[in-house]
């Protein structure tokens, strides 16, 4: 089975999962220089998923390490 196809049988396995954070994301206001709450979101979802050294960056965007 190639990587492609492996990837989609795992987002396939978690799809309510994948639906329900993105609508919480798009619930979530974001008007430029507002963001902060779904960054928030962003930066919870990572950690739930066991991303490393999950932290903000120096313009305020989410960054996380595998």
């Amino acid at each position: 089975m190639s990587s492609g196809t492996e990837a989609l049988a795992a987002a396939k396995q978690r799809e309510g999962e994948i639906v329900r954070f993105l609508r919480e994301m798009i619930a979530i206001p974001a008007e430029s220089g507002k963001e902060q709450a779904r960054c928030e979101r962003v930066k919870a979802e990572y950690e739930r998923l066991g991303f490393e050294d999950v932290r903000f960056d120096g313009l305020c965007s989410v960054v996380a390490r595998i």
